[in-house]
């Protein structure tokens, strides 16, 4: 026995639908270093874009993914991961093909960070942008997405 749920749309402009969940992401480098020596900060964070109602305010009560893009030649100490704040939101992370899912319990009402640190691992010529995003995990269309390039601040 099987039993499927479809849920189809047709004929809707993507446009016309906003996000209703929004990510950023920031890559930094160590005070008075650089991006090729080793190590960097980054800074994901993510937040409903809509206001907060009854209706979506159990939505953000479900688990959350935030996929962080790495850049290539990184790998993400999980270790380091901490979300802002709070002391248990961050359910466990895991890194896949090239990038750090961070899973929330739940997505506060005001949002959340999540930092950690990357280690540069190998240096690649020519890195390419890379994608993060948050998901709500059990309506992944519910989801707010961003592309970065590498482009270091110093802090």
């Amino acid at each position: 026995v099987a039993v499927a749920t479809v849920a189809a749309k047709w004929n809707v402009d993507a446009q016309d639908e906003p996000e209703p969940l929004v990510v950023t992401a920031r890559w930094a480098s160590e005070e008075g270093g650089s991006e090729l020596q080793g190590t960097m900060k980054v800074r994901a964070c993510a937040a409903p874009t809509e206001a907060v109602t009854e209706t979506t305010r159990s939505l953000l009560a479900g688990y959350h993914i935030l996929s962080v893009g790495l850049f290539s030649g990184y790998s993400a100490r999980e270790s380091t991961v901490a979300a802002e704040g709070y002391d248990k939101l961050v359910m466990r992370t895991e890194q896949v093909s090239g990038t750090l899912e961070v899973y929330l319990d739940s997505l506060p009402e005001g949002g959340v960070c999540v930092s950690f640190v990357a280690q540069r691992d190998h240096v690649v010529d020519g890195v390419r942008p890379v994608a993060s995003a948050v998901y709500d995990y059990y309506e992944p269309a519910r989801r707010g997405e961003e592309v970065l390039e590498l482009e270091v601040a110093t802090t």
